[in-house]
């Protein structure tokens, strides 16, 4: 498998020193190609935003209340790793260690902000915690 990383990774250097050759206004450069893995998720932090916003203001103009809103600022890095880990997911066709990584982070960093979102007792829900780092483990064992 090693071997194969190796040859892919030299393949792609001979691609990138062909486009960096090319002249005139079809030049393409490291910094301005795309890759399906790199960028693309500002969606995902506007979503983020767009939704804290829309509870915010929820909680200004009716009778819905938040005691803890500053958690769902919580929910970013959250979104942000469980969109990282469907990028990857994406880019990779399977269930690689780097989707399982920030999969679980994701799940981990959900927990926190469901916790102090909802004001559940940290002596009552911290089995979760083991059962995310259970299903982590798991997830290592079976597709790694």
């Amino acid at each position: 498998m090693s071997d194969d990383i190796k040859r892919l990774k030299e393949e792609e250097k001979e691609i990138w020193v062909e486009l960096d050759d090319v002249k005139g206004d079809t030049a393409v450069s490291r910094s301005t190609c795309i890759s399906p893995c790199a960028g693309g998720q500002s969606w995902l932090g506007g979503l983020a935003l767009i939704s804290v916003g829309v509870l915010l203001f929820l909680s200004v103009t009716t009778d819905f209340s938040l005691n803890n809103w500053w958690a769902l600022f919580i929910l970013i890095p959250a979104f942000s790793n469980l969109g990282n880990a469907w990028q990857n997911y994406q880019a990779d066709g399977r269930f690689s260690k780097n989707v399982r990584g920030p999969f679980i982070g994701g799940l981990f960093i959900l927990l926190i902000a469901a916790i102090f979102l909802f004001d559940w007792d940290w002596g009552k829900v911290w089995p979760l915690f083991l059962i995310i780092g259970g299903i982590g483990a798991l997830l290592g064992s079976k597709f790694d």
